[in-house]
């Protein structure tokens, strides 16, 4: 009995190393969670002209890129991170009426991470 048991804890274990590739669903709630809030924030309808997107995220990050999508297209933002931070704040354009995505990447603790939220701008 006492080999059984310890051939079944060495399965138990190797079974629990294993790694099992995550689902988008899995990916959607780690990139969630690691993006605390944004400003403007997801899903909200805010008056122009913007001039400022702010993100804080839940832990330090790297903010590899940034581009925003809206009426006049896709449009990258110009990102400085030298080390990993909580705050961002990215100067835009004055943004004029319309729907905007911003999608965003970044790395922490040197994995990789993306996310994208919506908002729409009020003339």
């Amino acid at each position: 009995m006492r080999t059984s048991c310890g051939a079944a804890f060495i399965l138990f274990a190797l079974s629990a190393c294993t790694a099992t590739p995550s689902t988008g669903s899995e990916t959607q709630r780690v990139e969630t969670q690691l993006l605390a809030r944004s400003t403007p924030a997801n899903g909200s309808t805010v008056t122009a002209p913007v001039n400022n997107l702010q993100l804080k995220f839940a832990r330090p990050v790297r903010l590899l890129e940034v581009t925003l999508d809206g009426p006049d297209g896709l449009t990258p933002m110009m990102i400085t991170a030298g080390a990993e931070t909580t705050d961002y704040s990215i100067p835009l354009p004055g943004l004029a009426g319309g729907k905007y995505r911003v999608n965003w990447r970044a790395s922490a603790s040197g994995r990789p991470y993306d996310g994208a939220f919506t908002f729409n701008v009020r003339d």
